[in-house]
């Protein structure tokens, strides 16, 4: 099987478990900016975040923080849209941001 298609695989088991329910009228929308692989990552530590939550506290505390920060070093966000009804996985563009500062302080703005 191919990344892509246990990127797809990962997908549609996130959609299957997360939009049911009070969810089960949203959509998913992944921007084209965003690789197959990090939308399958992104959501697969959004359901394991999930369930974790059952557990103790500090265990959803810990697992919570460290999805973040994965998240936040792949330059993605996932984002809930309760008006259009849609769960978004974009590109985080502060992300970005802090880069090309990154990269302006260490090599210097190219002039």
């Amino acid at each position: 099987m191919s990344t892509i298609e246990n990127a797809k695989e990962v997908i549609e088991d996130w959609k299957s478990q997360v939009l049911v329910g009070p969810l089960e009228e949203y959509e998913l929308e992944i921007d084209e900016e965003v690789p197959a692989e990090y939308a399958a990552a992104t959501l697969f530590l959004d359901l394991y975040t999930m369930k974790a939550s059952g557990n103790t506290n500090d265990y959803f505390a810990g697992y919570s923080k460290a999805a973040s920060d994965i998240l936040k070093f792949m330059g993605v966000e996932i984002f809930q849209d309760d008006l259009q009804k849609k769960v978004y996985i974009k590109r985080n563009l502060e992300f970005d941001k802090t880069q090309e500062k990154l990269k302006e302080f260490l090599w210097g703005d190219g002039n």
